[in-house]
């Protein structure tokens, strides 16, 4: 005797399947687009410390005397007149 399976059955389960197979394909573009975004977002970011970076530089290179070199993140010269943080 010969069993067959349930035609709906079979359906089931390759829709259960395809349905699967969309969400994780939905979810890895989704993670991609993240970390190209991530990618993009710090490379700004570097860029513009770079740029205040060479700029503190050239101003300390033209008058040492008034305007120091940093020494971390926190010692960046404020405008004159600017509240303390």
């Amino acid at each position: 005797m010969v069993v067959q399976r349930d035609v709906r059955g079979r359906r089931l389960a390759a829709r259960g399947l395809w349905t699967g197979a969309e969400l994780v394909m939905t979810l890895g573009v989704v993670l991609l687009l993240l970390v190209a975004h991530q990618l993009w977002w710090t490379n700004r970011q570097a860029r513009a410390e770079a740029a205040d970076t060479v700029h503190v530089t050239l101003h300390h290179h033209r008058d040492p005397l008034t305007c120091p070199l940093p020494h971390g993140p926190h010692d960046r010269p404020r405008a004159r007149n600017s509240p303390e943080p």
